[in-house]
């Protein structure tokens, strides 16, 4: 494989077999950023995944949600035989096993590594004035939505309390003020006077009402809750975007161990605020500094007018992320079910098996800018009926812009992980990682 490449696969021929002329890409060219849509069984995830793996051979970190468990699996070697047979040389899983070091976080648990988040922490002084109101927003928003969910708030008290919460974040910020420590501190500054913080909220939420929103606020630093928002492994993104002991690092966020939509939806929102203002900090780059990847995106981004905490921060990283080296790359089953606004971003389609008329109907009005017209009909017309690990590669930076792939059989096992095994797997990683090196060794040996 080619240095500066990412080695995705086989061309099929007209036929749609596979032949012996490698697939690849450039290292570069996510920078416009990509998407992986195919039904259940399409081999979407394995194609995702095979991105991942290359990337981090390549020396490109990754940072990934993987809200279903199918992503950690990465941290799994493969079988060295059965990559021989599958045409994989078996060199490529010890290179990678050399190279790259796959992290399992899990927030709100101890069963992998630890991550917690901070909902306060104020955007970047550099940031564009009407991104920070956006940030602001989505901060408060997201915070009163889990509110909602864990203390019943009704809907009259969401708006009251979004409203103080939104106003007392904003006079902070403006102040230049640092970021507001813990929950515990936002709910002591709800219920202070506003001499002492700097701005009435009393026209926005009485002081007794506030006084219930502060205890709320208080419930959510008790019990399992607490668990998210602990000091330990407040996330840092110059952590892991730096090599350790010369290997590259996958970031594989796991959220099947948070309790509901609206945490998974809270902590994504907190950790997409941070990573926006840390791209800010680092200023551009002409070299990608990261891969971002959202798998089952559709909940997070959803198309319409639902909004929930990640989506509009999820559109201004697209917006923003190429100028500053971060590449982004969504997968989902359902394009039809992703705000269309995310696609205006998007410069690189991988198309596998879809039937649902809406989703092709979508996926039509998206590849028409990037393969033409002619070209896009042509790829509908034969999604419905292609085989599985079998996609329809588009880009507008390729020459030629559509190309038929087979995907490559993954460096790392195929499997979808829960809470316990991430626990077990983390613990037998070192050891597995050894045995499979030591057996790699000897089959060397051998005449």
């Amino acid at each position: 494989m080619a240095d500066d490449k990412l080695w995705l696969g086989t061309y099929l021929d007209d036929e749609g077999k596979r032949t012996d002329k490698n697939f690849e890409i450039s290292v570069d060219l996510l920078r416009r950023h990509g998407g992986v849509f195919g039904s259940t069984g399409s081999g979407k995830t394995v194609l995702s995944k095979a991105i991942i793996e290359e990337a981090a051979l390549e020396g490109i970190p990754v940072i990934a949600f993987d809200p279903q468990g199918d992503i950690a699996s990465l941290m799994l070697p493969g079988d060295p035989e059965e990559l021989e047979k599958k045409g994989v040389p078996p060199q490529r899983l010890e290179e990678y096993m050399d190279k790259v070091i796959v992290r399992v976080f899990t927030p709100a648990s101890s069963k992998g590594l630890p991550i917690s988040i901070n909902p306060l922490k104020l955007p970047d002084k550099t940031a564009d004035q009407d991104d920070v109101i956006r940030l602001l927003d989505n901060s408060a928003r997201t915070l009163v939505k889990v509110l909602a969910k864990v203390a019943g708030l009704t809907s009259s008290w969401e708006a009251k309390s979004f409203a103080a919460v939104y106003e007392l974040i904003r006079a902070i910020w403006e102040e230049d003020e640092k970021d507001i420590g813990s929950l515990a501190e936002l709910a002591n500054m709800l219920e202070a006077d506003k001499e002492e913080i700097g701005v009435d909220l009393e026209p926005y939420m009485k002081s007794s009402e506030r006084g219930k929103l502060a205890t709320a606020i208080r419930s959510l630093t008790v019990g399992s809750s607490q668990l998210l928002f602990k000091e330990e492994g407040q996330i840092d993104f110059d952590y892991m975007t730096k090599e350790v002991d010369g290997k590259t690092p996958i970031n594989v966020l796991f959220l099947k161990t948070l309790r509901s939509e609206e945490e998974k939806h809270f902590f994504i929102s907190i950790v997409l605020n941070q990573l926006y203002s840390w791209m800010l900090r680092q200023g551009y780059s002409e070299d990608p500094r990261m891969i971002l990847f959202q798998d089952e995106a559709a909940p997070f981004i959803p198309a319409g007018m639902k909004s929930p905490g990640p989506k509009e921060t999820f559109l201004l990283i697209f917006r923003q992320a190429r100028k500053y080296g971060v590449e982004c790359l969504i997968a989902t089953q359902s394009p039809k079910d992703i705000d269309y606004k995310a696609f205006e971003q998007f410069n690189t389609i991988a198309s596998g098996r879809i039937s649902s008329k809406q989703s092709l109907k979508v996926l039509e009005r998206i590849l028409e800018p990037i393969a033409g017209e002619k070209a896009s009909e042509e790829i509908i017309d034969a999604l419905p009926g292609q085989q599985t690990a079998s996609f329809v590669f588009s880009s507008a930076d390729l020459k030629p812009k559509v190309n038929q792939i087979g995907v490559r059989w993954l460096l790392t096992k195929h499997v979808t992980l829960t809470e316990k095994d991430v626990e077990k797997h983390m613990k037998e990683l070192v050891e597995r990682r050894r045995e499979v090196l030591e057996k790699m060794e000897k089959e060397r040996k051998k005449p």
